[in-house]
């Protein structure tokens, strides 16, 4: 925690490698805030007028979030819970662990999905969004337009290997995902961040 509250985007640092390692035991305690918050999550979802389970950042020991704008769009937390299920998995490729994390990853897809707005462009775009950075708002940015892509197609692997349907919206949307930000040959951390290295290469 920081300041006596969960900084639920950094719980990917403090819990993945016990995976790495097969000690996934180690990060079932931890892991278990996932289930424990997953009612506020689709309540703040709701709040917000979307669909699905969203995760909180500057969170109580009860999930509920902050009340600052920046724990909204910071959006790099919500597929953290489909990348630990895929570990877990890893680690026991079992029915029971399938079952444990369906409803999870359900939610966390479906809000996901929401979330994007699809414009005139034909593409769905992340907007807004605070980058892992936290230099500020804008929209698309790198790491979460391909991590928003990597979860929604692995929330679909997930609802096959239980022998379930795939979800047209989400393939949808991850199939029309904004571009990843490039200019001159180089990423960008977001498409109006021009000065990504240079002016613009500081903090976190």
């Amino acid at each position: 925690n920081w300041r006596g509250q969960f900084h639920m985007e950094m719980d990917w640092w403090h819990a993945a490698h016990y995976a790495l390692w097969k000690r996934m035991e180690l990060a079932d305690r931890q892991l278990g805030c996932y289930r424990a918050f997953l009612p506020v999550a689709k309540e703040l979802a709701a709040q917000l007028g979307y669909k699905g389970a969203k995760w909180g950042k500057s969170s109580n020991p009860n999930g509920r979030t902050a009340p600052w704008q920046g724990n909204l769009a910071l959006l790099w937390k919500q597929p953290h819970p489909i990348f630990f299920a895929e570990l877990e998995y890893k680690n026991r490729p079992t029915a029971e662990t399938l079952e444990k994390w369906a409803e999870i990853i359900d939610e966390t897809a479906e809000h996901m999905a929401d979330y994007a707005v699809k414009k005139d462009d034909g593409y769905y775009h992340l907007d807004p969004v605070m980058p892992p950075s936290e230099l500020g708002f804008t929209y698309d940015t790198l790491f979460d337009l391909a991590y928003w892509k990597w979860a929604l197609d692995m929330a679909q692997t997930w609802r096959e290997r239980m022998g379930r349907p795939r979800v047209a919206a989400w393939d949808d949307v991850s199939g029309h995902l904004a571009p990843l930000p490039v200019q001159d040959g180089l990423y960008l951390r977001a498409p109006e961040w021009t000065e990504t290295y240079t002016k613009q290469n500081f903090e976190h």
